[in-house]
């Protein structure tokens, strides 16, 4: 039972992992949009430009952040069926 139970103990460190890296990537989602709010800010415009790298950066942002959630989902049902 030592192998199940370092086994238990591995996936909890990568469900640990999953949360951190799902933490960093939100902050990386708030500075961005302090980012945009403060380049609209300085434009002082109805309708700023906005650099498209913005944009892109959020969405990748979101995307990853889904494919964490997705990876935790799927640990979360592995360590239920062990």
């Amino acid at each position: 039972m030592a192998g199940l139970e370092e086994l238990h103990q591995a996936l909890a460190a990568v469900q640990t992992g999953l949360s951190d890296a799902q933490a960093n990537f939100g902050q990386a989602k708030d500075l961005l949009e302090e980012a945009r709010r403060a380049i609209v800010e300085a434009q002082g415009q109805a309708d700023p430009w906005l650099p498209p790298q913005l944009a892109l950066a959020t969405e990748q942002i979101e995307a990853q952040v889904g494919k964490l959630a997705n990876a935790s989902e799927l640990l979360t049902g592995y360590q239920s069926r062990l």
